[in-house]
Parts: C-alpha cells; sequence; structure tokens
C-alpha cells in the first residue's frame, strides 16, 4: 500500500532475522537429550544463556530453557538426580527462517509465549535468538523510522528537496 512505497521511498526497512543474526553471532550451545537436567542447568550458567538446543547427532530433538530446569527443580515430585533432558525439553518447537522479519517472528513469540527461538535454513540450524535480541532490534527499527519521517515532516528529506529544484 501507500505506507509501503512511503518506507521503500524513505529508505526504511524491516529488519531480517539473518541480519540479527550477523550481529549478535550465529553461536549455537547444545546438549544431549541424554544428559541432565543439572548438566543443562550448568551449561546454561557457563554460557550465561538462557537455552540450550537438543540435538540428536545432525537433528533437532528439541530446546530446553532455563524456565524448563526451574519447573522441573520447584516440582516437588520430580526426581532430580536423575532427570534427563529429555523429561523436560520442548520437542515441537517453532523455528524461524533467515528471511522472516524481526516483527513477524516478535508477533509469532509473544503469542506462543516462549522466549527463544532457533533459526533455521533448510534442514540446518545457523542460530537461536531470543526475544530480547528481536525488542533491541525493533527499537532501532524504529528509532530509524522515526528519524526519516521526522525528516520528511520537516522537509528535510534529500529527495523531496531534489524534486522540488
Amino acid at each position: 500500500g501507500e505506507t509501503a512505497g512511503l518506507q521503500e521511498e524513505l529508505g526504511m526497512k524491516k529488519t531480517k532475522i539473518s541480519e540479527v543474526l550477523d550481529g549478535k553471532g550465529s553461536e549455537i550451545r547444545t546438549i544431549k537429550r541424554t544428559d541432565t537436567v543439572a548438566a543443562a542447568a550448568a551449561r546454561m550458567v557457563e554460557n550465561n544463556c538462557g537455552s540450550l538446543i537438543v540435538s540428536d547427532g545432525q537433528s533437532i530433538a528439541g530446546i530446553v530453557t532455563e524456565r524448563d530446569c526451574l519447573r522441573h527443580v520447584a516440582d516437588e515430585s520430580a526426581d532430580s538426580h536423575n532427570a534427563r533432558v529429555s523429561d523436560i525439553m520442548t520437542s515441537d518447537i517453532i523455528v524461524a527462517s533467515p528471511t522472516q522479519s524481526v516483527t513477524g517472528c516478535l508477533s509469532i513469540m509473544t503469542k506462543k509465549r516462549f522466549r527463544h527461538l532457533p533459526v533455521v535454513e533448510g534442514k540446518r540450524i545457523v542460530g537461536i535468538l531470543s526475544i530480547g535480541d528481536l525488542v533491541k532490534a525493533a527499537i532501532e527499527d524504529q528509532q530509524v523510522e522515526i528519524h526519516y519521517l521526522n525528516e520528511y515532516i520537516q522537509g528535510n528529506y534529500p529527495a523531496l528537496t531534489a524534486a522540488s529544484a
């Protein structure tokens, strides 16, 4: 529509997931489904991260998060010493593609109420983003958009001054 045309004319764009990964890096921390919950918690603490991809050879078996570990520890009936990652992980995960938009992924994460999003290209995992990573990118997009719109409103946009000359 007209808004998209104006955004394109002003040079505004919506950031793609691949651009966020380029800035953040694509280090993927994994754990095996047979590892203990305690090992998963220790690895997250050691790496200062909130989630681990559960690997099953070359494929993704699921994801385990700090919240999964916390819920397990808080469950008084749980066997904390013998529990395996497979006991607490989420196996039916939602993934993103590098070409998806930040705002689209934020919308899905908010509606489905999860905080860590694996990024997959083909069958290969290429990164993982947190909701914080995506919120930061969305704020940066909005700041750029506000800047360009202010310039446009004030008549300082170069395309307008060149066209009226």
